[in-house]
């Protein structure tokens, strides 16, 4: 069974590498305060290549079946939750 969903997110993860993806480490708009501090922990070892990369897993993730790759799933388990984990 075929999702709608897997060519939307790979698209759409494409479309921000081609805007985004020579971005060096910490150049995304926000990533750092103006005091020289990164605004989340190790966003500022982020580089604009973290779109094209997750397009990749998200792709090895759900598998080639066009090549002969078994067919892989989206996780619809909601994270947060010990029990999720716990699987």
């Amino acid at each position: 069974m075929v999702d709608s969903h897997v060519p939307k997110s790979i698209r759409s993860l494409v479309h921000y590498d081609s805007l985004y993806g020579s971005l060096p480490a910490g150049g995304f708009i926000g990533a750092i305060d103006e005091n020289g501090k990164e605004v989340l922990p190790g966003i500022g070892k982020v580089d604009g290549t973290v779109f094209i990369r997750g397009a990749g897993l998200l792709m090895e993730a759900l598998g080639w079946c066009r090549e002969g790759q078994e067919e892989g799933s989206w996780e619809f388990d909601p994270i947060g939750y010990d029990e999720v984990w716990q699987k």
